[in-house]
């Protein structure tokens, strides 16, 4: 039972937090991290001489800390949440996810643009949600350095720009490329006296050759022996790594996969990618199923979500991409493998796939459909690391006379 609205002292915070943490079902490690960023609060209304916690408390506190404290990205997501969290126990609130598209501020006339311009772009460009958050991230931070330094946008010069840009991370080619975008949206509406994206017109990227992260089939194997296939989790993350490395499932496929996904009278997966809305047939493997299988009976927690794999931790809810490619690099380390020079998340258990079947000598058309490629440019890049193909293609250099090296002007050119 949660308690009602309530009016919280200070001296008591700390206990009836801890008490109301326990009451949503959290981990331990989950409380202590909370409970610890709570302190900074609780000595915040110390040093205020604030006796009454309310969620007023809450947000000026938040507003001074953020701005005052020189404190990492990670630790401020903490403090955020942990004060969310005071105000359901304060307010006798449910446990409920706090959705990361309100960390986004957008302060001030700036921010107002900044959410336009996104909604623009999801009309307009059909951006996915992931890039809407991403380039969210981007905008919000500009927002906020304006707003911070009041900056009037209406007259907002190239030297306002210069400020922005002079840190490192700012300076990276898609925070730069995003912002010229916006920088032009916002003369074409009228909110900037010049187009300050002329300021960045002489900016160039050359996009780099990616070339694919994977792991052979020994490695592969290697990695699948260290789970723990007899606890809940190892279940999970087990059908989770046999769905990437034997189907080539892209992390946001295998979160969002549901129970209706699974044919299991004709063995297949059909779905619709997140990624390209396309939708592709996959075969139902009898490993892939039976880990599942396996999953779903003696490892998936008792909740009525559509999605097939959850959290271990209440509240339950699907697993998240991060989350995943987290949990294979703690795999790859057990078991001791090398990674220089190589990506350990869920996507390089996809390329090993495609790079085991270009060896076993499928073709490209294959290949791609296998990965539900829009495109065989997407397909080609696994060419370029496989040598053995390589080398098949390469001709014989054709010898050279000797009389070529005699003949004058040659190296041995005799007067």
């Amino acid at each position: 039972m949660f308690m009602k609205k309530k009016l919280i002292k200070a001296d008591e915070l700390y206990h009836l937090f801890k008490v109301g943490l326990q009451g949503f079902q959290l981990t331990l490690v989950t409380v202590e991290q909370h409970t610890r960023s709570i302190r900074h609060l609780i000595e915040y209304m110390e040093d205020s001489g604030i006796t009454i916690y309310t969620s007023d408390v809450g947000k000026i506190f938040l507003k001074q800390y953020m701005a005052g404290s020189n404190i990492g990205h990670l630790p401020k997501l903490r403090l955020n949440r942990a004060i969310a969290l005071l105000n359901m126990i304060a307010n006798g609130e449910p446990y409920k996810l706090k959705s990361r598209a309100v960390m986004h501020e957008f302060p001030g006339e700036l921010g107002i643009m900044a959410r336009e311009f996104i909604n623009h772009l999801r009309q307009i460009s059909k951006i996915s949600d992931s890039s809407s958050f991403c380039y969210g991230s981007i905008l919000n931070h500009l927002s906020i350095y304006v707003d911070m330094r009041g900056i009037v946008l209406y007259s907002m010069n190239y030297d306002d720009l210069a400020g922005f840009f002079s840190s490192s991370h700012n300076s990276r080619s898609q925070v730069v490329m995003l912002v010229k975008r916006f920088l032009q949206f916002l003369y074409e509406e009228g909110k900037t006296r010049v187009d300050l994206s002329y300021a960045l017109a002489n900016v160039r990227y050359k996009r780099k050759e990616k070339l694919p992260s994977y792991y052979d089939k020994d490695e592969i194997l290697k990695i699948e022996s260290f789970v723990d296939r007899s606890s809940p989790i190892g279940k999970r993350d087990y059908a989770i790594i046999l769905l990437a490395s034997r189907l080539g499932l892209r992390a946001s496929d295998i979160v969002g996969l549901t129970f209706t996904n699974l044919d299991w009278d004709n063995s297949q997966i059909i779905l619709s990618q997140q990624k390209t809305k396309k939708e592709i047939t996959l075969p139902l493997l009898s490993e892939v199923g039976n880990a599942i299988i396996d999953y779903i009976t003696n490892g998936r927690p008792q909740a009525n979500l559509k999605t097939i794999f959850l959290t271990a931790g209440h509240p339950y809810r699907k697993i998240s991409p991060a989350r995943i490619s987290t949990r294979l690099g703690e795999y790859i380390n057990k078991a001791g493998i090398s990674t220089r020079g190589r990506h350990k998340g869920c996507h390089s258990l996809r390329h090993s796939l495609a790079m085991s079947l270009l060896q076993s000598g499928a073709s490209l058309p294959i290949i791609k459909e296998c990965l539900g490629h829009e495109s065989s440019e997407s397909t080609m890049c696994y060419l370029a690391v496989n040598i053995p193909s390589l080398l098949d293609c390469s001709l014989d250099v054709p010898p050279v006379e000797e009389s070529f090296y005699r003949q004058k002007g040659g190296i041995f050119y005799e007067k």
